[in-house]
């Protein structure tokens, strides 16, 4: 089964890699994506699996409504509010396993 994407870049020479009806929270996955931006594959495995073991917490910026504040988030957002989502953290180690597969094809 082909894979759509929205955009077409010509010359692309990156690897992409794609989830479809995942089974996990809209919003605890955005929070979770956000902290990964601009990070080396290293770094992104090496900070889920921090939050995986508790060490470190997602900071919650938008959907933050109920959330308690946590001690780790303290100096990540204004409202210090964090938590651990395990399932989204799942997806994204997938994630990125599937794009270094996606890589060495």
């Amino acid at each position: 089964m082909k894979n759509k994407y929205s955009v077409k870049i010509a010359n692309f020479d990156g690897v992409k890699a794609c989830v479809n009806k995942a089974k996990v929270s809209f919003k605890n996955t955005r929070e979770t994506s956000r902290p990964l931006l601009k990070k080396s594959l290293e770094d992104a495995l090496k900070y889920l699996a921090d939050v995986e073991n508790f060490k470190k917490c997602v900071p919650f910026t938008r959907f933050n409504g109920g959330i308690q504040c946590t001690s780790q988030a303290k100096g990540l957002c204004k409202p210090n509010k964090g938590r651990w989502p395990l399932k989204s953290v799942k997806l994204f180690k997938g994630l990125i396993d599937n794009l270094v597969e996606n890589a060495k094809a």
